[in-house]
């Protein structure tokens, strides 16, 4: 498969404007990387940070890579702030908050990587981003500026765009926004370190996020899972003709899907298994799935009475591939549940009983 706090909402340019009246009713919210240690050599802890809502519980979405086979924790945020240590066999770490509301609601919040790819441990990333405008036609930002740096290094890639690089002497960046509707970018600190005959230029991993800009959505030529997958790797989204949406990728999708493009080109055969054990179950179910061609998948758990339990698995690209998850079940009433992994045109169920 192949993310300091928001003080205030208001500090962006993206406020939550009325929309259309959507499923959502569970407030997203933002997340940031808000502290970077590296412990040692093979230790890496960092702190998110998300802006907290009262009678709203969050929890982290931490994805990650080992032995090629794709990874989910789902960790609990405590008083807006979490801590954790990463595993350092993945090179690429995803983080999604999710808003988990007293009505069983969950909504997907705002989305970050940080890649390690060419990096050293030791020279720390840009944290506590804030973005101060973004779309349609230019994007601003600024995040906290550490000891470490000589400059900043930042990467513009719009979507099928060709890769525009920079550098910074300062933790603030203004970028003019290429005709696209998927903004991506990647922030590097510069540090310089001392070598055998001179100093040498060394990068921290890559803080991502993409920032999605729609104009009309009847142009906005995708099929539905791409869509899904866009807004799903998101951090903020705006829409000229509906709004900003902020991190609300439920609402944003509730609105735009109507104009998805069908895509009959895409194969309804890619899972080639889907086991699930154990099961019957009580307090963990451990699901495994193959694919044979990439394709965008999506889980979810379905009680009895044809409701939503649990999204053990928001829609995105997969690539082939061996594939396994996790979900917690324990607090799951017993009774005969559906668990269900689908792409755009088949739905794949079992039928999973659930332990007092």
């Amino acid at each position: 498969m192949k993310l300091a706090p928001f003080f205030l909402l208001g500090i962006l340019s993206l406020g939550f404007l009325p929309k259309p009246s959507a499923q959502t009713t569970c407030p997203p919210t933002l997340v940031q990387l808000s502290a970077y240690v590296a412990n040692d050599a093979n230790s890496v802890t960092v702190a998110l940070t998300c802006l907290s809502v009262e009678d709203v519980r969050y929890a982290i979405e931490y994805r990650f890579f080992l032995d090629d086979v794709s990874e989910m924790m789902l960790l609990p945020v405590a008083n807006g702030r979490i801590l954790l240590r990463l595993h350092l066999e993945s090179i690429q770490h995803q983080f999604t908050i999710r808003s988990i509301c007293s009505n069983n609601v969950e909504t997907r919040g705002a989305t970050f990587f940080l890649d390690f790819r060419d990096a050293m441990f030791d020279c720390p990333p840009p944290t506590d981003l804030v973005i101060e405008t973004a779309g349609p036609e230019i994007a601003a930002f600024r995040w906290q500026g550490n000891s470490a740096a000589d400059r900043y290094q930042v990467n513009y890639t719009p979507r099928n765009g060709l890769l525009q690089t920079s550098d910074t002497p300062v933790p603030s960046f203004v970028q003019a926004l290429q005709p696209a509707d998927v903004h991506t970018f990647e922030i590097r600190t510069i540090c310089i370190q001392p070598g055998i005959a001179s100093s040498v230029e060394v990068f921290s991993p890559a803080y991502r996020f993409s920032i999605v800009t729609v104009d009309d959505i009847k142009a906005f030529r995708l099929s539905c899972p791409e869509l899904e997958t866009i807004v799903d790797t998101a951090y903020v989204i705006q829409c000229t003709e509906h709004g900003d949406f902020g991190p609300d990728k439920d609402n944003f999708l509730f609105v735009h899907k109507p104009f998805c493009q069908p895509n009959a080109t895409r194969s309804n055969t890619s899972v080639e298994q889907l086991l699930l054990s154990p099961n019957p179950v009580q307090h963990e179910l451990y699901i495994s799935y193959r694919l044979r061609e990439p394709d965008w998948l999506g889980g979810d758990l379905l009680t009895a009475q044809g409701t939503i339990a649990q999204q053990w698995l928001p829609t995105q690209w997969h690539e082939v591939g061996d594939y396994r998850q996790v979900i917690a079940t324990q607090d799951l009433p017993p009774g005969i549940y559906f668990l269900r992994l689908h792409n755009a045109y088949r739905i794949l169920t079992q039928k999973v009983i659930k332990l007092p």
